[in-house]
């Protein structure tokens, strides 16, 4: 428990300085302080689809909804998570927030109230770094510091495959592609592993490239290739042809 919590913390102060030189390089003491009080990863100011409304999480435990147009708090903070939020996501519709925690869970949030839908989604043994939708709203797939990706019934809550083991540290990012039918990983260990989002198994050897860890991974938007980048600020993305 010891080895993992300080893992943990070096990681988030890893982070942090990141954010502040981020603020330094900019220039600005204005809207990039708001990263070092609300900072998650990857999904930080994740937007609606229509651009109304935004939501963010924080090391205060909360996620809150602002809206894009005037910057003013939609509803009171959303709370109910034990721990800092590492991610926070709109459904696709608009309709849901996802949300995960320092504290393994993984929490559904009505977008229109605020309020939870769900118990909450429990299942990982280490700290939830990221949390989204499927294109059409009906599975979340989940990563986390346990090493695992874990896919969910998005309107029940249930585990929908065994979790996806292959990744040797932790898991970082994970993504649907735009037909649902792939799941692209980042990890730790240097590495970016592509699944089948029907049935979680591997469909290419494990991606290499990076000297350090995988930090974000995405498909491009036809889903004929997907990008990575690195904790090697100066090292390019990698990017890589998909070929089913």
């Amino acid at each position: 428990m010891l080895k993992e919590w300080l893992e943990n913390k070096d990681k988030d102060l890893r982070e942090r300085e990141l954010v502040q030189v981020m603020e330094r390089k900019a220039g600005s003491t204005g809207p990039l302080d708001c990263l070092e009080k609300n900072w998650t990863e990857p999904n930080f100011g994740n937007p609606t689809p229509d651009g109304s409304k935004i939501v963010s999480g924080s090391d205060d435990w909360t996620i809150q909804v602002w809206d894009a147009t005037t910057g003013i708090e939609i509803f009171p903070p959303l709370r109910g998570h034990d721990s800092y939020v590492r991610s926070a996501a709109f459904s696709l519709d608009g309709s849901k927030i996802i949300s995960g925690s320092h504290d393994k869970t993984i929490r559904i949030w009505d977008a229109s109230t605020g309020v939870g839908m769900l118990p909450p989604l429990r299942g990982h043994d280490g700290s939830v770094n990221s949390v989204v939708f499927s294109p059409d709203s009906s599975k979340i797939v989940s990563e986390s510091h346990d090493k695992t990706i874990r896919i969910w019934d998005a309107s029940t809550g249930v585990e929908m495959l065994p979790p996806l083991r292959g990744h040797d540290r932790s898991v970082n990012s994970v993504v649907f592609s735009p037909d649902a039918s792939k799941i692209v990983s980042g990890s730790d260990d240097m590495t970016i592993r592509v699944w089948d989002a029907s049935t979680g198994v591997e469909v290419l050897p494990p991606l290499r490239g990076h000297d350090l860890g995988v930090n974000s991974v995405a498909f491009s938007p036809d889903g004929s290739k997907n990008v990575c980048a690195s904790q090697v600020c100066s090292e390019p993305a990698v990017n890589w042809p998909w070929k089913p």
